[in-house]
């Protein structure tokens, strides 16, 4: 009594041969699960501990042979590790039952090596088990396998030529499987390189300077030019000339500091497009890994040129009167904090508006601000860059680049300018020709400034506030008394 299986996989397998006889069906079954231990799993211990004693094995191999228990299986450890790792289709069985308890089971399929092994082989494999119960258990007694000749035709002699064939035929089906695997992944990629917000750049390093390896789309959107502007570019030094002269030896400097494989700097320089335009990037460098022609390293760039811009206005917002364009008092007390001790030349001048608030009372602050406004673009426009407005209306003068004969004539020639444009103000001044104390030069200035304000306020107010060239310089024909 015998059943037969082809072409089916092994759930469907053990339920078509329960249909005709149980054990024939557990005959089949012990086949197939020795052939997916070996071949499949490696599992030699769970392979082995399915043989009965005594027992026989004859290999597909020239020489592989053997009789007893512990001798097969001595031989099957020594194979541990050694099968590479395979898998099984198209497997076919047939059982005979030889005895009540003695069935012969034959079969076929194919067995081709997992392509992760690196190993391309698929051959058409024969087996034939004598399978007995003992004890009501299910062991095998014989083993034969073999890889046949397949239909060999009638010129090949002594070597089946057509198993080279089919095993050829497998390993280029994984070429081409790998090949399409490769395409699609280097298509998703190449994506991915070129729609990212970010300039990628590969670059080799070696004894002569560093070459331009590949780069994506956005390094072009970011430097205004194409893949040919990009290529013709010079990158011997690791950038290119585009990038700001003061920021280079600080790219250079990121980029010595890749040593070894991993090793990753950050930097964030400018550079400009071919329209002019600054772009500040943030990039990190990586150092990839090494190739026979040198090192391969990696650099990301982000453009971060809006929050740049964004911080420069908070930080102007923050150290920038907003009504007249000077230094605010946060950037003097800032100034006061790092410049504590002088050791150079330095003059001061503390200047104070007289009569803003005779002039915000009787005309508004809108003609205060003005009045502001004014007074700061007079010392802007003799002391650029060096004035401060610290009060509402009082501003400082820190100098250090006139001597003090200078010093002194530029802030009467702006006092002057101011009296011709109708501002009266209120002066303290203080020099040190060989360095001193800032804070106590600035307190100097402010008891100075005092004393005159202190002298001007003891004239006739007819002579300061209701003089009527001041009048008609501030508030035209309007009367304000």
């Amino acid at each position: 009594m015998g059943c037969h299986i082809d072409g089916k996989d092994r759930k469907d397998m053990r339920h078509d041969a329960g249909a005709h006889d149980e054990r024939s069906r557990q005959a089949i079954e012990l086949t197939s699960l020795m052939m997916h231990r070996h071949y499949c799993d490696n599992d030699i211990d769970g392979l082995t501990c399915l043989f009965d004693d005594p027992f026989s094995w004859l290999g597909a191999g020239e020489n592989e042979y053997g009789v007893g228990h512990d001798h097969v299986k001595r031989i099957f450890e020594d194979m541990d590790g050694k099968v590479p790792r395979c898998e099984i289709s198209d497997e076919r069985y047939d059982a005979i039952r030889l005895a009540d308890d003695i069935y012969i089971v034959s079969g076929m399929m194919w067995i081709q090596t997992d392509s992760s092994t690196n190993v391309f082989v698929r051959v058409h494999q024969r087996i034939t088990a004598a399978i007995r119960w003992v004890d009501g258990q299910a062991r095998c007694a014989h083993i034969h396998i073999s890889n046949p000749y397949v239909e060999m035709a009638p010129d090949e002699v002594g070597f089946p030529t057509k198993v080279a064939r089919h095993t050829y035929e497998y390993m280029q089906e994984q070429i081409d499987e790998a090949r399409h695997l490769i395409a699609r992944q280097t298509e998703e990629l190449a994506s991915i390189y070129n729609t990212v917000p970010c300039a990628i750049i590969r670059l080799l390093r070696n004894d002569e300077g560093y070459h331009l390896l590949t780069s994506n789309r956005a390094l072009c959107d970011f430097l205004g030019t194409d893949e040919k502007g990009i290529v013709s570019l010079d990158w011997r030094y690791g950038h290119t000339p585009n990038v700001d002269e003061e920021d280079r030896p600080r790219i250079r400097e990121a980029l010595a500091r890749l040593h070894d494989p991993g090793d990753i700097s950050h930097v964030d320089y400018t550079l400009h497009s071919a329209s002019g335009k600054p772009v500040v990037l943030s990039t990190t460098n990586l150092f990839v890994g090494r190739s026979p022609e040198g090192d391969i390293i990696q650099r990301i760039g982000f453009d971060i040129t809006s929050r740049v811009e964004m911080e420069r206005a908070l930080e102007q917002m923050g150290y920038v009167d907003m009504l007249t364009g000077v230094h605010n008092r946060n950037r003097f007390t800032q100034l006061l904090a790092k410049c504590h001790d002088v050791d150079r030349p330095l003059g001061i001048a503390y200047f104070d508006i007289n009569g803003l608030k005779a002039v915000n009372d009787r005309m508004g602050h809108a003609a205060g601000d003005q009045l502001i406004v004014r007074t700061a673009q007079h010392l802007d426009s003799r002391f650029e860059g060096k004035t401060y407005r610290i009060g509402g209306d009082e501003f400082v003068v820190v100098d250090s680049d006139r001597d003090e004969a200078a010093f002194r004539a530029a802030i009467e020639d702006v006092r002057s300018a101011m009296t011709g444009d109708g501002i009266l103000v209120a002066v303290g001044i203080s020099f040190t020709a060989h360095g001193g104390d800032l804070r106590m030069q600035f307190d100097e200035a402010d008891r100075l400034m005092y004393q005159e304000k202190k002298r001007f306020y003891a004239m006739d107010p007819d002579e300061w506030v209701y003089s009527r060239a001041i009048r008609r310089r501030l508030y035209g024909s309007q009367r304000i008394d």
